[in-house]
């Protein structure tokens, strides 16, 4: 919504067409590295699929942020080119999960050794007739 209104106030000449560095943007794409980056450590212990969706995503972001901060198309361009690997990660791990949601699972999701030693549910503790995660 912020960059629907940025761009707005730019269509209608409020707000400068920025050129050369774009430091508050810049910003922006930091934070959303970082999340991303800490999300991708997270699930790399369970999920590789996922995992390499973030890690593409993550680094999309911080390439961005670069180019943000710099001004710098090429820093740009190459960004984008991430963001499109990301995108082809998360459609193939989005069709993975859906396929495995209905009891077949064509696609590898890259379930790590540790994920798949867990149990699917786990009983509640003291809760007679609980199972958690359901």
């Amino acid at each position: 919504m912020g960059w629907g209104i940025l761009e707005l106030l730019i269509a209608t000449g409020i707000a400068p067409q920025p050129s050369g560095p774009f430091p508050a943007f810049a910003m922006w794409f930091v934070a959303l590295a970082s999340i991303t980056l800490v999300g991708a450590i997270v699930v790399s212990f369970e999920n590789l699929a996922l995992a390499a969706t973030l890690h593409t995503l993550w680094l999309g972001s911080a390439l961005l942020a670069i180019g943000e901060f710099m001004g710098a198309e090429g820093w740009k361009i190459l960004a984008g080119w991430v963001f499109i690997a990301s995108a082809v990660c998360a459609w193939y791990t989005a069709s993975a999960l859906m396929f495995e949601g209905i009891g077949k699972p064509l696609l590898p999701v890259g379930m790590t050794k540790m994920a798949a030693q867990e149990p699917e549910v786990a009983p509640g503790g003291g809760e007679p007739g609980v199972a958690k995660g359901q």
